[in-house]
This record gives C-alpha cells, sequence and structure tokens, in this order.
C-alpha cells in the first residue's frame, strides 16, 4: 500500500520534505509519492495526479498555518480554484477511499467545513494527526508511521492517529535528561542549518561544470553535502529568494550531481546563473 504526501510548497515544503524522507527509510523509495516534479512533461497533471492516488492507498495531507488560506498571483484563495493542485489530490484521495490523514503542522488547526469547498466538507470530519515541529517531533513522527505501519498491513484496530495538543503529546514519561538532550539536538540542527545558510566560502573544493553555455564555477558548503537533491534544491530555492545566487547555485549544482535528471533544478541553476552574472555586472 502506497502513501500519497499531499503539501503546499509555501506552506508546509521543508517539513513535508522531512517527513518523506524519513518516511522513504520506513517503507521504501517507490512507496512514497511526494513532489509534482515527477510528472512527466506534456502529461496533464490532474489526469497523472488522479493515476497515481488510485494506485495508493494511504493519503498525508500536510496541513500548515497558511494551508487553508494560500492565495495565488492575483490573491485568489487557492482552494476555491477547481484546478488548484492540492483540491486535486484530497478530492480525489476522498472520492477513491483513501485513508485520508490531516497531518497539522506548526500549530495548524483543522479547517471548518464552512471554510472548505463543498467538495471538501467531508475533509473536516477526519481525525488528524499532530506533528510538532520541536522537541517532540521524533515521538510524533514515530506514532505517525506505526499508524502508517498498522494500515499497511490491514490492521484497521486502533490505526487512527489521536489529536493531541503538543502539552499532552509531549508528557511521555521520558527522563528529564534525555528530553534536555532531545532541545539541545534540535537547537544544534538549527545552527548547523543557519551556518550553512551563510556561510558561502569553501575555498578549498571548487566544483565546475557547463550549462547550455554558461561556465559554473563555485564552492558547496561541505556541511550540505550529505543531504539528498530534493532538500538541496529546496535551499537552493531560499537562497535565491534571499538574493543569495551564488550559495543557490552551488546548492542546485550539488542536487543535480545527486540527481542527474532533475528538471526543476536544471532550470533552477539557470535562473541563479542568470541573476549571478546580472548582480555580478
Amino acid at each position: 500500500m502506497k502513501v500519497f504526501i499531499s503539501y503546499r510548497r509555501d506552506d508546509s515544503q521543508i517539513a513535508s520534505q522531512s517527513i518523506y524522507e524519513a518516511l522513504m527509510g520506513e517503507i521504501g523509495t517507490d512507496q512514497v509519492f511526494f513532489d509534482i516534479d515527477d510528472i512527466p512533461y506534456g502529461v496533464n497533471f490532474k489526469t497523472h495526479l488522479d493515476r497515481v492516488v488510485s494506485e495508493c492507498g494511504i493519503m498525508l495531507v500536510m496541513i500548515g498555518p497558511d494551508w487553508l488560506h494560500a492565495e495565488d498571483a492575483q490573491g485568489h484563495r487557492r482552494l476555491d480554484d477547481p484546478a488548484d493542485f492540492v483540491r486535486i489530490e484530497v478530492e480525489s484521495g476522498i472520492e477513491r477511499g483513501l485513508t485520508v490523514i490531516p497531518v497539522l503542522l506548526k500549530g495548524a488547526r483543522m479547517p471548518a467545513a464552512n471554510e472548505l469547498p463543498e467538495s471538501l466538507a467531508e475533509f473536516t470530519f477526519l481525525n488528524a494527526a499532530v506533528v510538532d515541529w520541536g522537541a517532540d517531533l521524533r515521538a510524533h513522527r514515530e506514532r505517525l508511521f506505526k499508524v502508517i505501519h498498522r494500515l499497511r498491513n490491514g490492521d484497521q484496530h486502533d490505526a487512527a492517529p489521536h489529536r493531541e495538543s503538543p502539552r499532552r503529546a509531549s508528557s511521555d514519561g521520558r527522563p528529564r535528561g534525555l528530553r534536555l538532550a532531545a532541545v539541545f539536538g534540535v537547537v544544534a540542527l538549527a545552527a548547523i542549518a543557519l551556518w550553512a545558510l551563510w556561510n558561502t566560502e569553501q575555498p578549498n573544493e571548487p566544483s565546475i561544470t557547463s550549462l547550455d553555455g554558461l561556465e559554473v564555477s563555485v564552492k558547496a558548503p561541505k556541511v550540505e553535502r550529505g543531504l539528498p537533491a530534493p532538500t538541496l534544491n529546496i535551499l537552493g530555492e531560499q537562497a535565491y529568494k534571499a538574493k543569495r545566487y551564488n550559495l543557490a547555485v552551488a546548492r542546485y549544482q550539488l542536487a543535480i550531481q545527486k540527481k542527474p535528471d532533475y528538471p526543476r533544478a536544471y532550470g533552477n541553476l539557470v535562473l541563479a546563473l542568470n541573476r549571478q552574472s546580472k548582480f555580478k555586472s
């Protein structure tokens, strides 16, 4: 039984990516559908998404603080658009009878029925899992994965995740020392991420490639070399938005080295190189 992960890039991309990577380690890379980058060129994306959903038995709907009210470039709410890909995914999952599990991230709440399109009214009554992005992340994520394992094994009894506030979920009886260690671990990871964002200089190990006549010579941060290609692409997009084009180029290049067949990273790299060239001139 495959798992489909539905999410909005602007709402919960990094959190969803983290759960996706951990879930792949649990059930295998070919058992999880995550990114619309996997949709072939020239294919009707609505038809493709519906077909992929039909091959799955479980859908995780990642809901961050902006999932409900996310807007398009014209200022219209995306969920009100019948062509919104998140709406299409959830509608298809409900219509096909998948086990649809809302996953509440970063303090998000379940939407009320009157806040959703009529086609998604049933969604508000689904029991949601809480994944708190803090010291209890691992415990919350493991609880969600246990539910997925039970569903994949055909055990419907007690398979539904419980809605718990972060305060209740954190009262798991762990010794205080372990809880403090978990907190320090999260702080250490955050420090490493910040260091990676600001540290663009690695003078000893340049990496050179050529793309459509553009010559690339950038230095890749060592701390990020173990990250998978999708995560590197996400970090590259963040650097690009911050106008840190050298860092964006380095991350896109690393993503392509790890996953040569990655059209989104190639496209992002071209954009970053053009911006980099204009910035230098």
